[in-house]
């Protein structure tokens, strides 16, 4: 039998939009629609899921970094907080 492979799109992934960066691949769709399966600028082959990590347009991906890079100064903000109330204390 010969299967039809599916066509390649573009898709831009944030999953490591915080550590090295957006980019753009072709992948395949799955069957199901959910993941697109690509190779990654370092040449490795992953999967990412459609609407969390990898989108099919520039605006959803940027607004999925924006996002991530919100809850990051979110959470760094927290921690610097915490660090500024801490107190040098020992235990005799």
């Amino acid at each position: 039998m010969n299967n039809p492979q599916p066509e390649r799109v573009k898709v831009y992934v944030t999953q490591y939009a915080l550590t090295s960066g957006v980019f753009l691949m072709e992948a395949r769709i799955s069957a199901c629609g959910r993941f697109a399966t690509g190779e990654t600028p370092l040449g490795q082959y992953n999967t990412f899921t459609i609407g969390k990590s990898a989108f099919f347009n520039f605006e959803e991906g940027k607004a999925d970094f924006e996002k991530r890079k919100a809850s990051a100064i979110k959470s760094a903000k927290k921690k610097l907080q915490k660090l500024k109330e801490l107190n040098f204390n020992f235990w005799i």
